[in-house]
Formats: structure tokens, sequence, C-alpha cells
């Protein structure tokens, strides 16, 4: 393959991490000369489903540009390894001014109450009732949940 883009190389890191290759996607994702947010969501699912946090917060931290599909992607890893306090960043995605969507609501819900945070969660109640969220579509999109 002689000209690598940064399509082929997202492509290529998923696919590394799939397989549990973390090193060759960590090399391919190191020799890109463009970083696109997929790119990073892509080896940030990879480290996370290896279990490495440390380094998926490393990864998280570096980013420059974060989407809401980074943020789940974060908020989601953090819950599953039961590190709530760190899964609690809604202030901080209503601060770069994501949009929360029907599948980061009810993890940023299910955070909240693992740690019994009453603040926060008036604060996402406010969120949810301000932005229309309906109370069955966040319990159907948790249902369907990782």
């Amino acid at each position: 393959m002689e000209a690598r883009d940064v399509v082929t190389f997202t492509s290529m890191i998923s696919s590394h991490c799939r397989i549990g290759e973390l090193s060759f996607a960590q090399e391919l994702f190191d020799a890109m000369s463009e970083i696109i947010t997929t790119s990073w969501s892509g080896l940030i699912d990879g480290y996370s489903r290896g279990g490495d946090i440390e380094k998926v917060a490393s990864l998280f931290d570096e980013m420059s540009h974060k989407d809401l599909v980074s943020w789940t992607t974060m908020t989601l890893r953090f819950s599953k390894v039961g590190r709530f306090k760190e899964a609690t960043v809604f202030k901080e995605m209503e601060a770069q001014v994501v949009s929360l969507d029907a599948v980061t609501m009810p993890t940023v819900i299910s955070t909240c109450a693992q740690l019994g945070v009453l603040d926060l969660g008036r604060d996402i109640h406010k969120y949810v009732s301000r932005n229309g969220f309906s109370l069955w579509t966040l319990s159907l999109s948790r249902i369907f949940l990782p």
C-alpha cells in the first residue's frame, strides 16, 4: 500500500485493537501525519477493552478535539471498571458545549446514582428537562448499552 491516508490508518488501528494487537495499533497511530478524532477514539477503545484505563485517560487528555463519541466512550469505560468518580464528566462535557444524547445520558445518570452525587443528579435532571429527553427514550437506550 503506497498511499496510506488517515481513513486507512484509522481502519487499521481499529482492526488491530479488535484482535488485541495494541502495540502495533499504537505504532500505526504514532506514524500518522494527521490524526482525527475517530483515530483517537479507536485507540482509546482498544486500550479500554484491554483494561489499560490509565493509558485510556492519558490518551483522552492528549486529544485536541473531543466529540460526543469520545466523551461517551470515556464515560462508559470508566463506569464499567467501577471508576465512577472519573466517569462523572458531565460538567466538563457541558463546559465544552458537547450536546449529550440518549446514549450518554443513561450512563451519566447511572454513574451519579453509583456515587450518590445529589447535586450533580439535580443538574442532570435540569439538563434532561431543558433538552426534551423523554424517560422512555433514556430507559430504552440504557437497555441496549454494551
